[in-house]
């Protein structure tokens, strides 16, 4: 069972340790080879990127276990739209976590006033766009093959 909670400091340990051992998500993530993120500059890194892109980070969870991240940013309250991004260890991929907790990502932008959320996906990440796609979610290709996704909230449950 998928958990979707506001990413808070306790989760910086569990994200710098998934971050340094999943070569998967490293790769995906454009990581250099060799390097090292501490639990504080994974915080650092979340509070900038918080800030920076008027953003709110929510960690994946299944059980105890941290699965991985999921954010709304450059979220334009009078517009009712927000992006997506979102990240999770290759370990957890394709087994429904992150379509469980996209939806609850779901619910908590329609509760903060969110009606169409957008994101870029790259032409390999098939795990995200069948998320996505799963949703209802709209997509055109760009000259680059990126993925651009819409997805209208329906209002209700």
């Amino acid at each position: 069972m998928a958990i979707l909670k506001r990413f808070e400091e306790t989760d910086t340990i569990k994200l710098a340790v998934l971050l340094n051992e999943d070569e998967a998500l490293r790769l995906d993530m454009g990581f250099p080879a060799g390097s090292y993120i501490t639990p504080r500059d994974a915080r650092r890194k979340i509070q900038k990127w918080e800030r920076a892109e008027r953003s709110v980070c929510f960690s994946i969870m299944e059980g105890y276990s941290f699965v991985g991240l999921f954010s709304l940013s450059h979220v334009k309250r009078k517009a009712g739209t927000a992006r997506v991004g979102c990240w999770i260890g290759s370990s957890y991929r394709n087994r429904g976590i992150c379509s469980e907790a996209f939806g609850l990502l779901l619910q908590e932008a329609r509760d903060r006033g969110i009606s169409r959320l957008s994101a870029t996906i790259r032409k390999d990440n098939h795990y995200l766009q069948a998320i996505w796609d799963g949703a209802g979610g709209r997509s055109e290709t760009d000259s680059e093959g990126r993925l651009h996704y819409e997805l209208d909230i329906p209002s209700g449950s």
